[in-house]
């Protein structure tokens, strides 16, 4: 077990906080190298269940590797394609795909809640008057923001896709790919049980260590308001549950620390109808 010095002193070097000390020291060092066999070691000792008194020293050794990874894998593109990127061109790195993403889905957002043919209905099983009577599956969601984003992004060489094949036979909600990058987003109904916790528990811990997403991301939620089938699960900390969608977003994204913050976007759309 992870054992503390004791505080009225001590002596000899086999003691129970001697080895822990010497095992923290250990997981330093692997923090200390930027390779994906780093990244994979740290995750596997994260996974024992036999070290869950080390989690938190092993899930801080595992934030600081990823950034130290993320800084020597950067890939550094030349003039034209930095040109190209500067005006509107195809993405040359990670992170303009990332940045790419993150304004074609903002621009899909507004369509969904403000365009006067109701595309917000597309989310929603509909009544025999076309009236929105329950939230589609998940996947049907996915599907429909994939088919509106294809047409804008297929022109600056992006592909986006549902389901991309992850590590561990994990599958990210939608991939989108180019110029040998990738981008996952993990998306969510709000009402599902773990749409507080996903963006740690999933997108942060199977999708953006993936080598090509160099650790960028995006998290989407729909927000299907009063009509809902379900209530929005608790917040883990007690907060009171949000009123809006613009109220969530901001919840979700106050829980992301600040390097998260750089990395993973989040976007919370009003699929309601109730604006």
């Amino acid at each position: 077990q992870n054992t503390p010095h004791p505080s009225d002193g001590w002596s000899g070097d086999t003691n129970a906080w001697d080895a822990s000390r010497y095992f923290r020291s250990l997981v330093v060092k692997i923090s200390n190298m930027a390779s994906e066999s780093a990244t994979s070691a740290l995750r596997r000792l994260e996974a024992n269940p036999e070290l869950k008194s080390y989690r938190e020293d092993i899930l801080h050794a595992l934030s600081k590797q990823q950034q130290r990874r993320r800084d020597a894998e950067y890939d550094r593109p030349n003039w034209s394609k930095t040109v190209a990127a500067l005006t509107n061109g195809a993405p040359a790195t990670a992170s303009d795909l990332h940045a790419v993403l993150v304004a074609h889905m903002l621009d899909r957002k507004k369509q969904i809640e403000r365009e006067n043919t109701d595309p917000y209905k597309m989310f929603w099983n509909l009544d025999k008057y076309s009236r929105p009577e329950t939230p589609r599956p998940e996947e049907a969601c996915r599907d429909h923001l994939v088919t509106l984003m294809r047409p804008s992004l297929a022109p600056l060489g992006i592909t986006i896709e549902p389901e991309g094949h992850m590590v561990a036979d994990k599958r990210a909600d939608i991939a989108a790919s180019a110029i040998g990058a990738k981008v996952l987003c993990e998306l969510k109904r709000d009402y599902h049980a773990e749409v507080w916790t996903a963006i740690s528990e999933q997108l942060e811990r199977f999708y953006t260590p993936d080598p090509d997403a160099k650790g960028f991301g995006i998290y989407c939620v729909f927000w299907f308001g009063q009509k809902r089938s379900q209530s929005i699960p608790a917040h883990p900390r007690g907060l009171s549950r949000p009123n809006s969608a613009s109220e969530m977003e901001r919840m979700l994204k106050d829980e992301l620390s600040e390097d998260v913050k750089r990395r993973i976007s989040i976007l919370v759309i009003d699929v309601s109808g109730e604006i």
